[in-house]
């Protein structure tokens, strides 16, 4: 039987929020571990940085450029994926019959919502910085997007899994923990379900 609470709360503005920015976070750490990983590493393979840094440049400066690209080109791919979801999601708003909305009684105003766009983006940027640093000492584009992967989407999940499950101070310890802190951050963005209103 078709439940059409869940499906607005899925995809009808503004519950759908938090399910696109949360899949927005995701899919954008795996592409954002690829990009810093691939940026810095590529040029080594290519010889290119040795160049950058026989004409005066510093490697500081060198990685620091490199970082502020990524940067842009991670913030505007963040901000068109969060267009897209915010497009779809009142297309789908729309065909429900529900009021094109951002605000819900006890929810988020149009300032809530780009503070919970912001927190998604943040959740994205210790991976990222991860793959670099991993890049940047290993040389090797292999080696970061490898590395910054099995840690993000194998290693990390089981180690926070274990230590949950033992409790005590084992349980505390996952708050040295990455991912840990970002599932916490990502926790806050939530649209409260309790104010859907059908016609």
């Amino acid at each position: 039987e078709f439940d059409k609470a869940l499906a607005l709360r899925t995809f009808a503005l503004p519950w759908s929020l938090a399910a696109f920015l949360d899949m927005t976070q995701y899919l954008g750490t795996t592409l954002l571990v690829v990009l810093a990983a691939s940026v810095v590493a590529t040029e080594y393979g290519w010889g290119t940085v040795r160049q950058a840094l026989i004409r005066g440049q510093t490697r500081s400066q060198y990685l620091t450029t490199k970082l502020l690209g990524i940067t842009v080109i991670g913030s505007v791919g963040f901000l068109l994926a969060f267009a897209f979801g915010l497009g779809f999601s009142a297309v789908a708003t729309a065909l429900a019959g529900q009021p094109i909305t951002l605000d819900v009684p006890s929810g988020p105003s149009v300032p809530a919502v780009a503070l919970m766009a912001l927190r998604a983006a943040y959740g994205i940027l210790p991976y990222a910085l991860l793959a670099f640093c991993i890049s940047v000492v290993g040389r090797s584009t292999t080696a970061g997007v490898a590395g910054a992967l099995i840690y993000y989407v194998i290693l990390e999940p089981i180690v926070l899994g274990i230590l949950g499950g033992v409790g005590g101070a084992a349980a505390d310890a996952r708050a040295f923990f990455m991912g840990h802190n970002v599932s916490a951050l990502l926790t806050a963005i939530a649209v409260a379900p309790s104010s859907l209103q059908f016609n």
